[in-house]
């Protein structure tokens, strides 16, 4: 798999064809999960597929209720854990990626009431379902405006071609040192290329609404994931988006760069020794060398 290809290709789609995802395809996106790595590998996680749920997770799931009536929805469960939601946001974007490859559409769905879709899933299983992913072929997305939400009182209309929504540039999300110091070409001999490859791909990494409440900073030895609090998304939802931008780096920097170490959360560092507002806080750290 061309993870770097895969990650500028891959598309939230929310309509579907009524064609149905072979059990076959099912077997082998199921088989790629469980040897996805995780970033808890003790942490019991499950997938689930679920066909003929469209209508039963309508209103229940997703954002303001918008399941998309797909063929086909990936539950990825988990034990309660601390940061169990950053690690399915892991996890899903990786499998997004292989349906990618395999010519599918998916989308994340959000899960506001995990009661209530325990009991639209009629899921019996101990574990909590913490993310949902929609999954089948879709229709190609005609070009529109895309709206970019800041705060409620601050959306901006931005224009779309398909499926690419406008995203922070790479100077904006990735700092070198301290906060607010941006480096003009992640590709220049004055830092690590493999190092803006990673950083590339994760800010193409999907985010609920576009928010991308987070950013990046490298000190050398180590980088930085830094994010706040977002008044508009839930923390659940916002935990998801920073795996999603966690697999996004690692999946493509360790290409580059065998010997480093995934994720791993808190840090010797706060984000205000960092520079960060005072909003931010150190997420999770990624070891370089």
């Amino acid at each position: 798999m061309n993870y770097e290809e895969l990650i500028e290709r891959r598309e939230s789609i929310r309509k579907y064809h009524d064609k149905a995802v072979s059990d076959a395809l099912i077997d082998e996106i199921t088989a790629y999960f469980t040897d996805s790595e995780k970033l808890i590998p003790e942490l019991e996680v499950s997938l689930t597929a679920c066909k003929g749920m469209a209508d039963r997770l309508e209103g229940v799931v997703g954002y303001q209720g918008n399941a998309f009536h797909a063929p086909l929805y990936f539950v990825i469960a988990s034990a309660e854990h601390e940061h169990m939601y950053m690690n399915a946001g892991f996890l899903g974007e990786n499998l997004i990626l292989k349906m990618t490859d395999l010519g599918l559409s998916s989308c994340w769905l959000t899960i506001e009431d995990v009661k209530a879709a325990r009991a639209a899933l009629r899921w019996t299983s101990d574990l909590i379902p913490a993310a949902i992913i929609a999954c089948g072929y879709g229709f190609k997305e005609e070009e529109g405006p895309r709206l970019d939400i800041k705060t409620m009182s601050d959306v901006k209309v931005s224009s779309r071609k398909g499926h690419i929504a406008p995203k922070i540039s790479l100077q904006e999300i990735a700092y070198k040192d301290k906060w607010g110091q941006m480096v003009k070409d992640w590709t220049s001999d004055e830092v690590d290329p493999d190092l803006g490859k990673g950083l590339y791909a994760a800010s193409l990494a999907p985010s609920l609404l576009n928010r991308q409440a987070y950013r990046f900073i490298d000190t050398g030895k180590y980088l930085y994931l830094i994010a706040k609090s977002d008044d508009i998304q839930s923390d659940e939802d916002q935990r998801l988006d920073l795996g999603a931008a966690m697999l996004n780096f690692r999946i493509v920097y360790k290409q580059y760069n065998a010997l480093s170490k995934n994720w791993s959360f808190g840090a010797d560092k706060t984000a205000a020794e960092l520079g960060a507002p005072e909003e931010y806080e150190t997420v999770a750290t990624y070891t370089l060398f």
